[in-house]
């Protein structure tokens, strides 16, 4: 069975949901906690980040074509799992292998199961944050966990952001990195983004990235490849609780600290906008 089967699956019934985790057992935990049913489930060993394989399943009514209105979030014996890109659930802490193992089986499907004009407009209020006030004639920025491009598009959507800015991605998920090439975005894997210079980056966004959880290394690694006063601006979407603290208290320690913070009212569920500014050497 191509996992691509029951993804198609998914996308036509409504009502259905999908679950990635560690663990087979919770895959069965979810399912019951929403009321639904395992209908298929496979695992995904997912590339760069896992070194394990990740459980995979398609939960589906019981007995109905749809209609379910799906939870924002479960609490199993497993611990609190939260819906996210619309019907998707996983662990309030997923960590990088399973953001891997779910955008890798996602990939295709990615543009048709969201709303990519709430993706659009939390790029463009990112971009935003990232070029504004700065003079240079030409910026070169990281589009960190890039996905299928959707940034990359809406900067070239305007002719004033396509003439003053370089986006980069970079992502986690292979296949997500794929489409975003197609889409004529450069994007390099994340081996290749950690082996960047120092201070090569005038700023960075991370639009509905950061509530996967980014090792406290790649931030490190973020925050010395921007140059002084370079803004690293992104959105924090559903953090379980402390989350964001814990993040600025990490960027802070590698000479981030933050600018701006409000939150977003354009999604279901919170969702806090955070700019940071890259601190020079001198005032360190």
């Amino acid at each position: 069975m191509r996992p691509s089967e029951p993804l198609e699956r998914f996308a036509r019934q409504e009502g259905s949901a999908v679950v990635v985790d560690r663990r087979r057992g919770s895959l069965d935990e979810v399912a019951a906690a929403i009321g639904l049913s395992l209908d298929i489930c496979w695992s995904d060993k997912a590339g760069e980040a896992a070194e394990h394989p990740v459980w995979i399943g398609l939960l589906v009514p019981r007995g109905q074509t749809g209609g379910n209105d799906l939870p924002k979030f479960v609490d199993t014996a497993s611990g609190r799992y939260v819906r996210l890109v619309d019907r998707f659930f996983v662990h309030q802490t997923p960590g990088p292998e399973i953001a891997a193992a779910l955008f890798n089986t996602i990939a295709g499907l990615y543009d048709r199961v969201t709303q990519p004009e709430i993706n659009k407009q939390m790029a463009r209020t990112l971009v935003r944050a990232v070029v504004t006030g700065r003079t240079e004639k030409r910026l070169r920025v990281l589009d960190f966990g890039c996905g299928t491009g959707i940034a990359y598009v809406v900067c070239h959507e305007d002719p004033n952001c396509t003439r003053r800015v370089e986006l980069i991605g970079t992502d986690l998920s292979a296949a997500m990195r794929e489409l975003a090439t197609k889409r004529g975005q450069q994007t390099l894997s994340l081996d290749e983004w950690r082996t960047r210079p120092q201070q090569w980056l005038d700023g960075a966004i991370a639009v509905f990235v950061l509530h996967y959880g980014v090792p406290v290394e790649d931030l490190r690694v973020l925050a010395e490849q921007l140059k002084p006063a370079a803004r690293f601006a992104a959105n924090f979407f559903k953090p379980a609780e402390g989350a964001v603290d814990a993040l600025i208290s990490a960027l802070a320690q590698s000479g981030l600290t933050l600018e701006d913070r409000y939150e977003l009212h354009a999604t279901h569920g919170q969702n806090e906008v955070l700019v940071f500014e890259k601190e020079s050497e001198r005032s360190r």
